[in-house]
Formats: structure tokens, sequence, C-alpha cells
């Protein structure tokens, strides 16, 4: 049966020389951005009270504002680029 080519064990590389540093950095980039995205969503919800969408109005008028932002944007990208190595994804940035 085999595992499915979108699961995350489908990699091409199954631990060749120097696989453990690329884990490790991918590790880092990973927890880092999930750590940068929880932080974003809990600055917003420290201005706003709330998390419901319709209620959110956020000027980037402040440096806390303008972190929450940074935090959510980072942390997009980086998920972003995790999406371009997933073999047999129809990512545009492949």
């Amino acid at each position: 049966m085999g595992v499915p080519r979108c699961h995350p064990l489908s990699t091409y590389n199954h631990g060749g020389a120097g696989s453990d540093a690329v884990a490790k950095k991918t590790f880092i980039i990973v927890g880092g951005s999930d750590a940068l995205m929880l932080l974003g969503i809990g600055i917003i919800y420290y201005l706003c009270g709330t998390l419901q969408m319709d209620q959110i109005q956020i000027s980037l008028t402040s440096p806390l504002a303008t972190a929450a932002y940074l935090c959510i944007a980072v942390a997009s990208f980086a998920k972003a680029e995790q999406c371009r190595f997933i073999p047999g994804s129809r990512s545009a940035l492949n």
C-alpha cells in the first residue's frame, strides 16, 4: 500500500549524509514560525479582547499592533515556504 504522496514520510531523502542538520534546521524554522504565529494572535487578543474576526479592528499606529502584524506575516511566509518542499504539491512557487 505504501505511504501517500502528500504524507510527510513520502519525502525522497530518508536519512542520507547531512540529513540530521537539515532536519534540525527545518524543525527550528517550523517551530519558530508556530511560536511567532501564536505570539501575533496573542497580541491581537490583548489589543482587541476578542478573536472574533468581525470585531477586530486594529490600526498599525501602535508599536504593539505593528509587532502583531510582523509576527503573523513572518510566520505566514515561513509556512508558505514550507509548502514548497512537500512532494506532489501544486504550489505556485514550484
